[in-house]
């Protein structure tokens, strides 16, 4: 025999009994069943990358099945969130120090079994080294006359940064 069982929306959480209809009359068998709320799930995050070194970022979790109690997790560790949604969760992820591939998941306290949780399935968000700017300089190649005058040498980063260089020139 070959069945599928679908809890109602409103069916009570906690054990339920699984009641047959046979010819010789009807099989009762309780707590066959355990209904539960559904596992919170990811379905994206955003960002997926986040450089190392840059402070606090912002992450956007975009899932289902999310409450007000549901907690973002990094490296099973809870950080600093705000519920939007039944879709939608936001959350701080603190600065990051190294290059890594962190686990995330939601975990939403279980409703039938005090102090038990649900989790979410792990996605992964990666964390990279930021890659310095490259330094160009004009006129190139820096060919001065020796006229004793002042002249303007130019000096441009490949990208906005956000960290404090030193640059040394010598001629």
């Amino acid at each position: 025999l070959n069945f599928q069982v679908k809890a109602a929306a409103d069916a009570k959480l906690g054990p339920a009994a699984l009641r047959l209809q046979l010819d010789a009359g009807e099989l009762v068998l309780p707590g066959m069943f355990s209904v539960t709320q559904p596992m919170p799930t990811i379905t994206m995050i955003a960002p997926t990358t986040v450089l190392a070194g840059t402070g606090v970022t912002g992450i956007v979790v975009t899932g289902r099945n999310f409450t007000v109690q549901s907690e973002v997790l990094v490296n099973s560790a809870a950080i600093p969130g705000e519920y939007i949604s039944d879709t939608e969760l936001h959350a701080s992820l603190p600065n990051q120090t190294a290059a890594a591939t962190l686990p995330l998941q939601v975990r939403t306290p279980d409703a039938v079994y005090a102090g038990e949780y649900l989790l979410s399935h792990p996605v992964t968000l990666t964390v990279q080294m930021p890659v310095p700017p490259s330094v160009s300089f004009e006129p190139t190649p820096i060919a001065m006359p020796p006229d004793n005058k002042p002249h303007d040498i130019t000096l441009r980063l490949s990208k906005a940064d956000f960290r404090d260089h030193t640059i040394e020139f010598s001629v």
